[in-house]
């Protein structure tokens, strides 16, 4: 049996299940909160990152690094691979189990 590829919709649906908000621009009020992409390097991965509504709102990095954190938890909990980088998160199938 082959590991599920992440898409997108699906690692966004399980962000929007766990609580977490998407970041949705809008004309007045900005945006703020998760964005899933399909990864550019790659069709079997999907980029994960939090979006601010102040670009300022997180000079030091520190917020964005403990939201990452948090989504991370959820997706790796829902049997997912995650490696984190400095400004998102790489989602890719779980390795395969070995069977006894």
């Amino acid at each position: 049996m082959t590991a599920r590829n992440p898409t997108p919709q699906g690692i966004s649906a399980l962000l929007r299940r766990a609580g977490f908000t998407r970041s949705v621009e809008r004309t007045r009020d900005g945006c703020s909160g998760f964005v899933v992409t399909r990864h550019p390097a790659s069709e079997h991965a999907v980029h994960v990152r939090h979006s601010f509504f102040l670009m300022n709102a997180d000079r030091d990095g520190n917020r964005r690094k403990a939201k990452l954190a948090a989504y991370a938890k959820t997706i790796t909990e829902a049997g997912w691979t995650v490696e984190a980088g400095e400004h998102e998160l790489i989602v890719t199938a779980a390795p395969e189990q070995e069977e006894n």
